[in-house]
């Protein structure tokens, strides 16, 4: 339905604290849909795909620095380095504007980057609700900015809110999913480290006894 879909994208980008405030719970349930049904992004390539919004888009990506702006403005915290929050959020923005105007859901390649981008980013020690908070922040902010100028074209912005709902629910989803697969993998190596500490300790024990 195109007016809710209008009053939920809207509600979403005038509260932005309400999509911080359910990111893990977001993300895990997305997550659980993906691996247990087939998601449509899942089988479905989109060639030669033009979105009824893709105007809409391309306007934006003419002048991001607002977004950008805006973005960063909502994760940042007191004592980072603005410029390198900045640059992350401009990567995030970008990346949105870009698989939303290849396909109305996200492709497997879209996916597939989301999930490096999740498993970097716990390799590299970023907490999990960061990350998804500069991505589903960056939803809301193309929104908002979308909706902001009067516009006759209520299709297209009823499109694009639906593409941007479900863009965040994948996200949410490939980002967690990556994320959790690097932590066991590290999980693992350490314990496979501490395991062989320990048996090494213990081989060496008899003979220090003995001197």
């Amino acid at each position: 339905d195109q007016r809710a879909v209008e009053t939920r994208s809207r509600e979403t980008a005038d509260r932005p604290s309400s999509v911080v405030s359910h990111l893990l719970v977001q993300a895990n349930n997305a997550m659980t849909r993906q691996r247990w049904a087939p998601y449509p992004a899942e089988m479905t390539q989109h060639h030669g795909f033009k979105p009824s919004y893709g105007a809409v888009l391309e306007a934006l990506r003419e002048d991001l620095d607002p977004i950008v702006g805006e973005v960063s403005r909502d994760v940042s915290r007191a004592d980072e380095d603005l410029e390198a929050v900045s640059a992350a959020a401009r990567r995030a923005v970008e990346w949105t504007i870009r698989a939303l105007l290849r396909a109305e859901e996200l492709t497997p390649d879209e996916l597939a980057r989301l999930r490096l981008a999740g498993s970097r980013a716990a390799r590299e020690g970023e907490p999990l609700q960061r990350l998804l908070d500069r991505y589903l922040t960056s939803g809301w902010a193309l929104w908002a900015a979308a909706t902001r100028p009067p516009t006759g074209d209520s299709a297209a912005l009823a499109a694009l809110g639906t593409a941007l709902l479900k863009a965040g629910d994948s996200a949410a989803g490939a980002l967690a999913e990556g994320y959790g697969q690097a932590e066991r993998e590290i999980a693992a190596r350490t314990g496979a480290a501490r395991r062989a500490t320990s048996a090494s300790v213990g081989t060496r024990r008899p003979s220090q006894a003995a001197l």
